[in-house]
This record gives structure tokens, sequence and C-alpha cells, in this order.
């Protein structure tokens, strides 16, 4: 096993220099510099951003007092969490190395919230080397991931199934989440106050098992995720966004023979990536700003990548030139489309019906069917008058906002429903993830585009009024339990704030039938719990994996 020590080794250097260079970090022959902490006010054990040189500093807690000095990272402190004894009030915060300390600035606590335990979000993996059994060095990401938390892999099949060797974990990346502090933690069911990641090297992995991977905080609270390793080196994909990393570093070979480049696209092997594909009616008015909004809705996902960067990275071929040029055409004209195929003759209400798949036959290139997630952006659905309809973890899209009339061409309405149709093929449903276990419309406890309730809007992000303010995003599993059998209407959904949650007479705390709301199936008994959940912790990327509704088409 020397070799793939040696070969392990140097993966590791490889591709931890090559994406944390001294440009990255700040580097300085003097004392550090600290321009502030992101965010400056935390609960204690809350993760916060160091805003300055981060290359070989330590962090000072409470300078010129009891000072605590914090290091942690692989090249630096690019994140710190506030101490848990941190008494409430402000606290001087510093940055420190070899030739001495920063200014200083201010970080505020604030009284110890509820802290829950850990949540794995992804496990990625940065490098691997040998034929196998192979080393590895995974990414851990997780909700409310202690800095310091341990980690222990299990290989659960075969002839190699015990413990792995796991070595020195390190914190790689980060982001911190000031939600909370404009709220009461202690009515949500899952608080969230930041995600961590952690690098964690692990020896002799068979290639094709199921690792269990453990995280366990300070505090003794634990997490498992069951990770499956690739078959094959030749079936690494890296950042589990379904495009192999042999695809994203020397092209894609197409059925036809031609090489897609995906890096001339955009794709990176270390960062999650979403390829989709829009071409239009001619009827449809695309609103100048709904790309761009698109790509900042999922680059501010709270979703951690292996290189340790945050975020998701969603490419629109919509014809802008470049490499992406096989996107934007205007369809046929057409009333009505369907799915069917071929099309029937059109019902009642449409003058004339046209399949999703003549369109995709005519207009989508076959040697991107394993690639890119195709929408046509079309006038109206053929069965009644709803805005979209969307393969539940597949690739295939339909936009059809002509129902709303003048309102179709708003920014709002095209961005959420567009956000909400493809979160349809991401595996998401209305009420949850994939299965139909809740799948309610219109769910009081779900912040998310997927409800119809935020479809248009955006969720209810500022005072738990169940009011859209504009922002267009999935859920992250944060709020509270709703159980019919007795739902205290009082407390709302968070901030103990009052809400007519079941639309009767009054606000009251008893039974309720939260299902006026309509939901697939009956709910005559009320005995339903309703559930927030992880959405962006729980998408389905990867839209050819088996399971999914993928039909090579």
């Amino acid at each position: 096993m020397k070799s793939t020590r040696a070969r392990y080794r140097a993966a590791i250097l490889v591709a931890a220099l090559s994406s944390y260079a001294c440009s990255t970090f700040a580097c300085s022959s003097g004392p550090p510099t600290l321009n502030g902490v992101v965010p400056s006010t935390g609960y204690p054990r809350q993760l916060l951003a160091v805003d300055g040189t981060t290359l070989g500093v330590s962090v000072v807690w409470d300078v010129g007092g009891t000072e605590i000095e914090m290091a942690t990272g692989l090249f630096g402190t690019q994140y710190f969490q506030i101490p848990e004894g941190a008494t409430a009030g402000d606290h001087m915060v510093a940055l420190r190395n070899a030739n001495g300390t920063s200014s200083m600035a201010t970080v505020t606590v604030l009284a110890p919230a509820p802290f829950p335990a850990p949540r794995i979000e992804d496990v990625g993996i940065l490098a691997m080397g040998g034929a196998g059994p192979v080393d590895v060095l995974l990414t851990v990401s997780a909700a409310n991931l202690d800095v310091n938390a341990t980690v222990t892999v299990d290989e659960l099949d075969g002839e190699q199934a015990e413990a792995r060797t796991v070595g020195p974990v390190i914190l790689w990346g980060g982001l911190p989440i000031d939600y909370q502090q404009a709220h009461d933690p202690s009515t949500f069911g899952y608080p969230v106050y930041h995600y961590a990641q952690q690098l964690v090297p692990v020896e002799g992995v068979t290639l094709g098992s199921r690792l269990a991977v453990t995280v366990t905080n300070a505090h003794g609270e634990t997490n498992t995720f069951v990770f499956p390793m690739p078959p094959s080196l030749a079936d690494l994909d890296s950042d589990g966004d379904g495009l192999l990393n042999s695809w994203e570093e020397s092209g894609y070979a197409a059925p036809s023979g031609a090489n897609i480049s995906l890096a001339a696209l955009g794709t990176n092997v270390w960062r999650k990536d979403i390829l989709v594909e829009v071409d239009h009616s001619p009827a449809v008015k695309i609103h100048d700003d709904l790309w761009q909004e698109v790509e900042l809705a999922f680059r501010n996902a709270p979703v951690l990548n292996p290189d340790g960067s945050a975020g998701i990275n969603i490419i629109i071929d919509r014809g802008q030139g470049g490499a992406l040029t096989g996107g934007g055409q205007e369809l046929p004209d057409h009333h009505c489309v369907t799915y069917a195929d071929p099309a029937p003759a059109p019902p009642l209400g449409c003058t004339d019906l046209r399949s999703f798949y003549e369109f995709k036959r005519d207009y989508f290139n076959d040697d991107r069917l394993r690639l890119f997630h195709y929408v046509v952006w079309g006038n109206r659905w053929w069965e009644d008058v709803r805005t979209g309809e969307s393969e539940r973890w597949g690739n295939d899209v339909a936009v059809t906002l002509a129902p709303l009339a003048a309102g179709s061409t708003s920014l709002a309405a095209q961005l959420g429903t567009f956000v909400h149709e493809l979160g349809h093929n991401l595996g998401l449903t209305h009420g949850n993830l994939f299965d139909n276990s809740e799948d309610y419309p219109l769910k009081p406890n779900l912040p998310s585009v997927m409800n119809y309730k935020y479809q248009l809007k955006g969720v209810d992000y500022l005072n738990c009024d169940l009011i859209g303010d504009g922002l267009y995003t999935y859920s992250q599993g944060t709020l509270r339990i709703l159980s019919e059998p007795f739902v205290d209407e009082n407390l709302g959904v968070c901030d103990n704030k009052a809400i007519n949650l079941d639309m009767d007479t009054a606000i009251s705390a008893g039974p309720a039938n939260l299902n006026w709301i309509g939901r697939v199936g009956t709910d005559a008994d009320m005995v339903d719990d309703w559930h927030d959940y992880d959405q962006w912790g729980n998408l389905r990327l990867n839209f050819t994996a088996v399971g999914s509704n993928w039909r090579s088409n």
C-alpha cells in the first residue's frame, strides 16, 4: 500500500493547493488584517466567518482578557465557532499569526439557545487514490456541525465490512446563517445556525461499497449518513451532481461521436452543477431579469460543495452564445401542450394540442440527453389551468403560464414557477421530498416555492405570518411539526405568532383540519402530522440514477 498512500497524499496536496492558493487566503508577511466578522452577532456555538487575512492565522477571542486562541481549517482560520461558554454581550476578537495581532472587531453574543444535533446534508469526494481498496478524502457537510466534531466511517458491505481507519479530521468549509437571530429558535423544530464541512481521510475503502458516515458533536449528539462509493474510478462523481468527473475533466463522449466540453459550459468537478436548456413559444415574453434571478436563487442555496464553496451552479442554455447555443429556440406556434405522445385530439378549450416530445425530438439535441434538463416554455397546459407540469426526479419540464394572463410576464410568476417546476425534476413534491406521504399543496409549515402558497410570491421568512416575502427558495426543514389532533394556533408555525391555520372562525387550540387547502387523498380523520422537510439537503441532482423517472428520452 506504500504507493497508494503516496498517490493519496499527493492527491490531497494537489487538490488542496489548487483550490486554495495564497490569493484566496490573502497571504501576508506582516500581522494579519481583520476587516470584520460575518455575522457580527450570534449564539454560543454558532459559526462565524472571518473577513480578512486567514492564511496561517488563529482567532483570538476576548482579546486583552481571558484570551481563547482558536485555529481551524487546513490553511488557517476562515471560520470559527463562538465559544460555548461565552457570556451574552460584546466580546473583542482579533486575528494572530507569528508576525503579530490584527486590529479588533466586536462580536455580540446572544443568550444561549437550543442547539440541535448535527444533520448530515451531503458527502462528497475531494480525492481518491489507488486501484482498490482505495484511500479516499471525503467531505462531510452538515447543519449545526461543531468545528471539533468527530467522524467515524464503517464499511457496510462485503469482506471488508468493518470500521475504517479515519485520519485527522479538518474543518474545510462553512456557511454561517444569521436567520435565527431575528427569530426565537426555541419555537422552531430544527433551528439552523450554520452549515459546516469536514475533510475526512479514510483508508482502505472498497469501491462499490456503502459507507456509514457518522458525525458526533461535542456534546455527543450524532447523525449517520449512508454514502455509496462509486463502483470504479471511471464512475467517480465527486460532487454527486450526475456529471462524472471524467466528463467534466475530459469532455462527454456523446452518442453521435461528438465530444461535449462540460468545462466550456462552465461546470466544475468539485461543485454541484445543473444544466438546463430552455426553448419557448413565440407568444412567451420571458422577463429580462429572469435568468440572473434563477442563477442567484441557486447560488444562494444552503449547500456545501467538495471544494468548500457554497451554492449550486445552474447553467441555463437559452441561446446566449459561446458554448451555449442550443437553447433559446422559438418553437412552432401552439395553444396547448401535453406529454402524451402522439398528442390526442385537442380537448375543449384548446384550439390545438402539441406534444412536448414532438418539440423535444425536433429542437433538442439527443447528445444532451444524459446532461441537460429540457424546458418547453409553452402557452397552456392541456388539462386545466396549471402553470406547468414536470417529471418528478426526471429531466423534462413544461412551463405554461398563459392561465395567469397579464401576470404571466411578471418576474415573480416566472421565477417562482420555473424554480417550482425544476424542483419536481430534482425530486421534490408540493409538500415534502420524493414520495406522496405528505404531498399537501398549501402546507402552512413548509416555506418553499414547491408549496402553492409561496410559488408566486416567494416564501415567508421575515415574520412567521405565512405571507410570501419575495424569497424564491426551497425549504431547509426548520419549522416545527403541526399535529392535527392538537394544533395550538396561538403558537403558529414559528415565533409564537398566532395564525388561524385551519381557516375556521377563530384562533384556537385543539383538533384542526388543516386540509381545507387540499391534498392527495383524504383528510377526514384529522390524525396527520405535518412536517417541514429539508429539501435543499435532499435534492436528487442525478436524474439518470437507478429509481429515477428518466426514460432515456
